[in-house]
């Protein structure tokens, strides 16, 4: 907060008793302080939901339209629905590397809806020849927060949803992240484009779980980076949380 003003203003030079105006000066400054730091917010957050337009025009074929992400044409691969292929015209799966997400995820997806639609806690798969623990092997992200967008969704609108949310995300963090080291905010949102329609993430986005990983559990620590004001940032990218510490005194 800074007030500017003159000698004559600040003081009645006959009785050198401080104006009232000092006041009204003090509040009207700070005034002006908050509305600037309001409206610079709600720019950041403009920012962010047309980042998530962009996404969602990229992503609506399997986020909002008929697409799904999963691999559905490598199930054809194997009995017995290798029988039906030739009658529903498929051929060759377009990538068999890709069939985990069909044999493995969606499976395991569908056991938990299934789970809970019993009111059941999926401690123990018992679809697996003798049984096996389902709950305390992580990989099928069923305690990840965002994983509710597949027990209130169709699983096959449900991963495209997912997906489009996860890679947001990671956009934000980045341009929250920049945003935090006093960069502009073109600079920024660019950035957040970048990042998230990276190579690395476009590759993986039928790997839910990756892609889940690396938003939300790596933690950047740039703490050695310092602005001007020798205030040294610790940001962590992904989580929901980007935080400024300062240093001691």
């Amino acid at each position: 907060m800074r007030v500017i003003a003159s000698l004559g203003a600040l003081f009645d030079l006959s009785t050198a008793q401080p104006k009232r105006i000092i006041r009204v000066d003090l509040i009207y400054h700070e005034t002006g302080e908050r509305h600037l730091n309001r409206t610079g917010l709600r720019l950041d957050l403009l920012l962010l939901v047309g980042l998530l337009l962009l996404l969602t025009v990229f992503f609506w074929p399997v986020a909002l339209g008929d697409k799904t992400l999963l691999p559905v044409d490598n199930l054809f691969a194997w009995q017995p629905w290798e029988s039906f292929a030739p009658e529903l015209g498929v051929g060759v799966p377009h990538n068999g590397l890709l069939s985990d997400l069909i044999l493995e995820n969606y499976v395991w997806k569908r056991f938990i809806v299934q789970s809970i639609g019993n009111r059941s806690i999926p401690l123990w798969n018992p679809n697996i020849l003798a049984g096996v623990p389902f709950l305390a092997a992580g990989q099928h992200s069923a305690m990840y927060p965002l994983s509710l967008v597949f027990y209130v969704l169709p699983l096959a609108r449900a991963y495209g949803v997912f997906t489009l949310l996860q890679l947001w995300l990671a956009g934000a963090f980045m341009y929250i992240y920049l945003r935090t080291i006093r960069v502009g905010r073109f600079g920024s949102l660019v950035a957040g484009i970048t990042y998230a329609l990276s190579g690395f993430f476009i590759t993986r986005v039928v790997f839910t779980m990756i892609v889940a990983a690396i938003v939300v559990r790596r933690e950047v620590d740039v703490s050695a980076i310092k602005d001007c004001t020798n205030v040294p940032v610790r940001i962590t990218t992904h989580s929901v949380i980007a935080r400024v510490i300062r240093s001691p005194g």
